[in-house]
């Protein structure tokens, strides 16, 4: 959510990378011999979706060893596999071997691993280059905008997101590759196996909602976004004359495209997100009730007319980082960690630019989230295996209500804009 002043809240993201040599091909090969299948941890039955070796497709009955780089497969032999693994051009997504059924990562082959991680860490060292050229590139758009007479803290908003996070999330990984190679390696294996799964699950609960925000964003284009602000934004003192309906039209406005985008960006990662460790009712009532907190702080807190949807999605992120405290057994991992980092980079924009963001609705909705994920991620629920949680009746209810609600709130925000032109 934005002030008067617009401006752009944060978002988040995950990457890959490489790691350490091992020595020359042939000692690697030789002194690293092709594991046992069934001394292999992929043979036992984990009970996350992702990790099971069904998540990928059978392997080709010949050639033995092969890759899968773009899409297309190729088969290989022992040496060239193990060479294609350590080159980061092409890039080689998937690896076939006669010790495993189906196809799978190079880093869960353990003969191959030392070749990724080489691969790892050229692959970090090439992003922390692009990196630093980005920051340049967006150090000097900045600059020319600030002489223009663009506000220092917006312009600081973009240059941190686009130019110094891609600096420094591959150096935090190349730190920790330094400390635990093998590790980290795996868990990049671990992240991609998480993301090609989330990648085949449907989220209509969240491709609804972020079609709502576009369509609103649309009319507001359409007819003026000055205008719509005035008509359904969280005017504080039109509030306090009786438009208490502000405090949830404000939550589908926005101040401009990058204010949309970014939180359309954000949305769509964590609604997916609580569809899949959450269920998709609960998604409504988490969005709608931390949306009314974050409105409810800053109408008590902040002087400023505020718009945007990321009350309702800070919620999003307390709400999920319930369920990584208290299912850590369920989600993956690095889990609550990506949704601490999610708080400590909107809170440092909020620093960076108190004058353009609503901290008070940011954390008002972060609140909101948290409170309806200690309501719904229960004791009884805890210790669970089920990825999903399963909703009761009175969540289910209330999920129902709250996406009657949603909608309700979005004809009245396309009225009120277009009446408003009018």
């Amino acid at each position: 959510m934005v002030g008067s002043g617009g401006g752009v809240r944060r978002c988040r993201r995950v990457r890959l990378g490489r790691l350490q040599s091992a020595g020359p091909l042939e000692t690697t090969l030789t002194s690293t011999p092709p594991p046992d299948v069934s001394t292999s941890p992929l043979s036992e039955l984990p009970r996350r979706p992702w990790e099971r070796l069904e998540l990928f497709t059978q392997r080709p009955a010949e050639p033995p060893f092969g890759f899968v780089s773009r899409g297309v497969r190729t088969g290989a032999t022992p040496e060239e596999l193990f060479a294609r693994c350590r080159s980061p051009h092409p890039h080689v997504d998937l690896v076939w071997t006669p010790e495993f059924p189906r196809l799978l990562p190079p880093a869960e082959v353990p003969w191959l691993l030392p070749a990724v991680r080489d691969r790892t860490r050229d692959n970090l060292r090439y992003n922390v280059k692009n990196g630093l050229v980005q920051l340049l590139i967006w150090s000097a758009v900045g600059a020319f905008y600030f002489l223009s007479g663009t506000p220092l803290p917006l312009l600081a908003i973009i240059v941190i997101m686009l130019g110094v996070l891609p600096v420094v999330q591959p150096l935090a990984g190349l730190w920790r590759m330094r400390r635990n190679p093998d590790g980290y390696t795996r868990e990049q294996a671990g992240i991609l196996r998480y993301q090609m799964w989330l990648g085949t699950r449907r989220a209509v609960a969240t491709t609804v909602l972020c079609a709502a925000l576009v369509v609103v964003g649309v009319t507001q284009y359409a007819v003026g976004v000055g205008h719509s602000v005035e008509a359904a934004g969280l005017v504080k003192q039109a509030v306090r004359d009786g438009q208490a309906w502000r405090l949830l039209t404000c939550e589908l406005l926005h101040g401009n495209i990058a204010h949309i985008a970014f939180n359309l960006f954000a949305l769509m990662a964590l609604g997916r997100l609580i569809e899949m460790h959450g269920h998709p009712l609960y998604l409504p009532t988490v969005f709608l009730f931390s949306a009314l907190c974050a409105s409810i702080a800053s109408f008590y807190l902040t002087k400023a007319t505020s718009v945007g949807a990321s009350g309702g999605i800070m919620g999003m992120v307390g709400f999920l980082g319930v369920i990584g405290l208290r299912r850590r057994h369920v989600v993956p991992r690095g889990f609550l960690k990506s949704m601490a980092l999610s708080v400590a980079l909107t809170a440092a924009t909020g620093v960076v630019a108190r004058d353009y963001i609503d901290n008070a609705a940011h954390a008002g909705g972060l609140l909101g989230g948290v409170l309806l994920g200690l309501v719904y991620v229960t004791r009884r629920q805890m210790g669970r295996d089920e990825l999903r949680l399963t909703p009761s009746a009175l969540a289910k209810l209330a999920g129902v209500v709250s996406t009657a609600a949603l909608a309700v709130a979005l004809v009245a925000t396309e009225v009120l804009i277009i009446r408003a032109r009018r």
